[in-house]
């Protein structure tokens, strides 16, 4: 795992909001990686957040459509000692802080996403209003244990957008650019495409406007 960041990253993380870093796990730990979140996943059995619970989203109304969007695992540590170890390792931490430009970075928690073959689209939209506090500088890490391609859904990402986000979002629906009508500043804009090989890695800014 990549132990430190350029000067270039970080400016470039700073300016745009996000920056993609393609050597960050080498093949042994792509390896580990990937066989650890599959394990953790499957354990789960269908359910979203440890315990059992939240096994759908029937409270929703486009449940269909958002099920289609990706399966989502969250804070797999909680229940798997070897995804503790992965998602607890120091160096994620120096590396966000890095970034961040932070004095010191806390883990608000992990989530594993799996898109279906010939999934839907997910919606343009921002990380941090989801939770439970509003910082500027919280940010998010995606690693891709699998190639993300254009043709597969990559990430795509609005350049500078967390210098202007406040923290009004909106869902991860089926009207994928409703964002826009929050942001209309954005509707303009040319999103960046972030494609990865598997072993790559992508920080964000939880202000950054991105989708995939």
């Amino acid at each position: 795992m990549r132990k430190n960041v350029t000067s270039a990253e970080i400016t470039a993380f700073q300016d745009n909001g996000f920056v993609v870093i393609d050597d960050f796990l080498n093949q042994d730990e792509l390896k580990r990686w990937q066989q650890v979140v599959t394990e953790a996943v499957a354990s789960r059995e269908g359910a979203s957040l440890p315990g059992g619970r939240w096994k759908r989203d029937e409270g929703r109304s486009d449940a269909e459509y958002y099920e289609r969007v990706f399966t989502q695992r969250i804070n797999l540590w909680m229940d798997n000692d070897d995804m503790r170890e992965l998602i607890c390792d120091e160096r994620l931490g120096r590396l966000a802080g890095e970034l961040a430009q932070a004095s010191g970075i806390r883990i608000w928690h992990d989530q594993a996403l799996i898109k279906p073959p010939w999934g839907n689209p997910t919606a343009w939209h921002l990380d941090t209003p989801y939770w439970s506090f509003s910082d500027r500088k919280a940010l998010s890490i995606w690693i891709a244990l699998d190639d993300a391609t254009l043709q597969n859904g990559c990430l795509y990402f609005i350049p500078k957008s967390h210098h202007q986000a406040h923290f009004e979002n909106v869902g991860i629906g089926s009207h994928i650019g409703g964002l826009f009508d929050v942001y209309t500043e954005w509707a303009n804009v040319e999103p960046v495409a972030a494609p990865m090989k598997a072993g790559a890695c992508s920080f964000h800014n939880g202000l950054c406007a991105h989708g995939a």
